[in-house]
């Protein structure tokens, strides 16, 4: 009795198509964890430079009652508010205060420069 085998090397095409499946599974799961990585970076990077701005805003009004003349400053990592970044880092922060006419008082404006690619520790 003799038996036709058409199916020959079926086995083979198989298995290529298997691994070529698990091969995208892999690099779809890596590709995804390494945007969230870079997600994960820029909103910490973003939410330091809010907490920056905070502190210069805060700074500007401790400075304001000491001195009713200051009219702001500009700090570079490293120096003043931003004294615990590394010096040359990228960041910079811009402190303005001025008269606001509408109430009588002063307008703070505070504002954080950061790096967008950096490793920041």
């Amino acid at each position: 009795m003799r038996t036709s085998f058409t199916n020959k090397g079926i086995a083979l095409f198989v298995a290529l198509a298997l691994l070529f499946l698990l091969s995208a599974t892999v690099i779809t799961v890596f590709l995804t964890a390494y945007n969230h990585t870079n997600a994960t970076e820029n909103l910490s990077r973003r939410m330091r430079a809010v907490m920056f701005a905070e502190a210069g805003l805060n700074y500007a009004r401790w400075q304001l009652r000491n001195d009713s003349s200051y009219s702001g400053d500009v700090f570079s990592a490293g120096s003043g508010v931003l004294s615990d970044l590394p010096a040359g880092s990228g960041w910079n922060m811009t402190i303005t205060v001025d008269d606001y006419p509408a109430s009588g008082g002063k307008r703070i404006r505070s504002k954080v420069d950061y790096p967008k690619a950096a490793v920041i520790p």
